[in-house]
């Protein structure tokens, strides 16, 4: 096997681990968060209820280490594709990656020479002092928790992959960039399959390429006028 095919797949690896960080946290965190509720309307100041709700607290710290961890192992993933990549491109008798020759409609408008469709509405970033971003779109929206998954407009991902880009947490993780993507096969279909599709695409047609923070945003607004209706809450 090449470097450039074990730099893929190593890519591959880091989007199962996100995926993971999806299927993993998010339905326990739902069902704790609903739990809390329960508890707290049920027991409410009875004697009982400190050994509970310190309880639940326990397994919410527990989630949130797990989530913090698949995180680092993402990036460290990442990391090290990111260096097999570097020795593929200078390794004799290899060609620098330089993406597909022959693209279809979404590659070529990945590529960095030709932009995505005109928006209606761009993406845009704010700024968060919390990375816990699942925190704060539900606070921005409590109406649905435990109904929708969270998934980043422009991914997490995208800090590692392209580092000239300029993101930071405080951006990725902001109120503005999360999508709600209702659970169930909404999710399986727009989230886990149809994203995740559109955005191999643009890795692959820039794997070679620095991107910039604009290029990012406007892949994301190609992605929201596609598939913007069906999140919650909708986006177009």
């Amino acid at each position: 096997m090449s470097i450039e095919s074990e730099a893929e797949r190593l890519h591959a690896l880091s989007e199962t681990v996100s995926e993971s960080l999806t299927v993993l946290v998010d339905p326990f965190t739902a069902w704790l968060n609903e739990t809390t509720r329960t508890v707290q309307l049920t027991l409410g100041h009875s004697a009982g209820s400190g050994t509970v709700m310190g309880l639940l607290e326990s397994v919410r710290s527990t989630l949130e280490q797990l989530e913090r961890t698949l995180g680092q192992v993402r990036t460290a993933i990442v990391d090290a594709a990111g260096h097999h990549g570097r020795r593929g491109a200078g390794a004799p008798g290899m060609d620098p990656p330089t993406g597909p020759r022959s693209v279809s409609t979404s590659a070529a408008e990945a590529n960095n020479d030709n932009g995505p469709r005109s928006p209606t509405a761009r993406a845009t970033f704010g700024r968060s002092e919390s990375t816990n971003y699942k925190r704060t779109f539900f606070e921005a929206h409590p109406d649905l928790s435990g109904t929708v998954w969270v998934h980043h407009a422009v991914e997490q991902q995208a800090m590692d992959r392209f580092p000239d880009a300029g993101l930071t947490p405080e951006e990725i993780h902001s109120l503005e960039n999360p999508r709600g993507i209702p659970t169930g096969a909404t999710n399986n279909r727009v989230h886990l399959s149809a994203i995740r599709k559109e955005w191999n695409i643009f890795y692959r047609a820039n794997k070679s390429k620095k991107v910039t923070k604009e290029q990012l945003l406007d892949w994301a607004t190609s992605i929201d006028e596609k598939y913007g209706t069906e999140f919650r809450p909708p986006v177009r």
